[in-house]
């Protein structure tokens, strides 16, 4: 590691101060659809559930942990809007 009097060169680290970012999320399942009163969870509205759960998830894990490098020094952080 270079010394003050050494004339280190620096690094430059671009950073933006504020961006928006918009996130799909779909279901990976196929519609099937089951006879009224057959007793089963229809499939589709499982998966929107599941889907659901994931976004939640996913808006948690930003804002808690990040995304990207440098999260440690505070980059990355995101909330939801």
């Amino acid at each position: 590691m270079p010394r003050d009097t050494e004339d280190p060169t620096p690094i430059v680290f671009a950073a933006v101060q504020e961006a928006t970012f918009q996130f799909a999320l779909t279901p990976a399942c196929r519609y099937v659809n089951f006879a009224p009163g057959a007793g089963k969870i229809d499939p589709l509205e499982r998966a929107l559930g599941d889907c659901e759960s994931t976004g939640k998830w996913l808006e948690k894990a930003l804002e808690l942990l990040g995304a990207g490098a440098k999260t440690k020094s505070g980059y990355g952080r995101m909330k939801p809007t």
